[in-house]
């Protein structure tokens, strides 16, 4: 075979090579619902990176909100949500497990001391989160060593409707408070909060990617999907 009917095939090759990548390259306005504090903490930080490696041909409209959705009358893309999650339809992809924490400022531990125990809690100021959907106050439960998971009826000395409320009142050493990770992730980090209680950390949440399904998953969905997962 010449070498200008070889070099005439590699630059088929590299033009359907070309034609392939316009094709699956994402395009257009992707739409996602996001749990407000999941969605500031850990996901609105890596957009532009998704943005950025899509070359500006994929357009992201954030919605913050906790509330069940209608992906087809609310013309949403992709949702992420907490726990169990069920619907007519629905594909669930799950991205990572979530685990909740129990953390106060190491000056609320200098003035009142660290507990041992969950039962202690009941001696310090607790900070309650009331939980949106049925007005009640998110219950701080704990496993112990053997597998039982066990209520603890702290009673807060604050109660907040949002988690970044509690967690601003943590960070002013107003007491202990029952946290997701994400949530609480970078203050660990810095040192501005300390857990305690990790031998009796309850079971943890899974957090998931909630997508409409179809025979067909736009390229918009399936690579922020994969996105999703590669930043784990």
């Amino acid at each position: 075979m010449s070498m200008a009917r070889l070099r005439a095939i590699e630059t088929i090759q590299d033009v359907e090579k070309t034609l392939t990548r316009h094709r699956s390259m994402p395009r257009g306005v992707l739409r996602l619902s996001l749990p407000y504090t999941y969605g500031v903490k850990r996901v609105l930080p890596l957009l532009p990176r998704y943005v950025e490696r899509y070359l500006g041909q994929v357009k992201v409209e954030v919605s913050l909100s906790n509330a069940v959705i209608d992906f087809v009358a609310e013309e949403v893309d992709m949702s992420i949500r907490l726990g169990p999650v069920s619907g007519s339809g629905l594909v669930v992809r799950k991205l990572h497990d979530a685990r909740a924490c129990i953390v106060a400022s190491p000056a609320y531990l200098r003035q009142h001391g660290v507990p041992r125990h969950p039962e202690d809690l009941r001696q310090h100021a607790c900070l309650g989160l009331r939980m949106p959907d049925s007005g009640r106050l998110m219950p701080w439960t704990f496993r112990d060593g053997a597998g039982t998971d066990r209520t603890v009826a702290v009673q807060p000395s604050m109660t907040f409707d949002h988690p970044l409320g509690v967690l601003t009142a943590a960070l002013n050493d107003a007491g202990f408070a029952r946290l997701l990770d994400f949530t609480v992730h970078d203050d660990l980090i810095s040192g501005r909060l300390t857990e305690v209680l990790t031998d009796f950390r309850p079971p943890p949440l899974a957090v998931s990617a909630v997508y409409h399904g179809s025979r067909h998953l736009p390229a918009k969905v399936r690579t922020f999907l994969d996105f999703l997962l590669e930043a784990g």
